[in-house]
């Protein structure tokens, strides 16, 4: 998992966030957060070590995690309420991820430049 490029780690998260879907799991459980948690960690490293544009695609791999964990929890607790917020969040996170695979807006260079984007 150390030497994974984005695409890799999008990828991951997607397989694990439908797992996690499927078994009816909260984004607070062991079984979401031992694999994420371990992730973060390495992401966290990675940031620190690699070459800018490596660097700010993992900052967005973070942001996914976020955005698809709060898209877990809305599943976990209700499939219908709060449906606006999901559909939103599932957006922004489509959006996010289309960054990171196509390399559109890796030109912004911090976090307060991706909240700026995304309000």
């Amino acid at each position: 998992m150390e030497n994974w490029t984005p695409a890799e780690y999008l990828h991951l998260i997607d397989t694990k966030f439908y797992e996690a879907k499927k078994n009816k799991v909260s984004r607070y459980s062991v079984e979401w957060g031992t694999w994420s948690r371990e992730m973060n960690l390495i992401l966290k490293k990675r940031t620190k070590k690699t070459d800018q544009d490596i660097s700010l695609k993992l900052k967005y791999v973070f942001v996914y995690w976020i955005l698809k964990s709060q898209v877990l929890e809305m599943f976990y607790r209700s499939k219908i309420l709060r449906i606006g917020k999901r559909i939103r969040l599932e957006t922004e996170a489509d959006a996010i991820k289309d960054i990171i695979v196509n390399g559109k807006g890796t030109s912004l260079s911090s976090f307060e430049d991706i909240a700026k984007m995304m309000v």
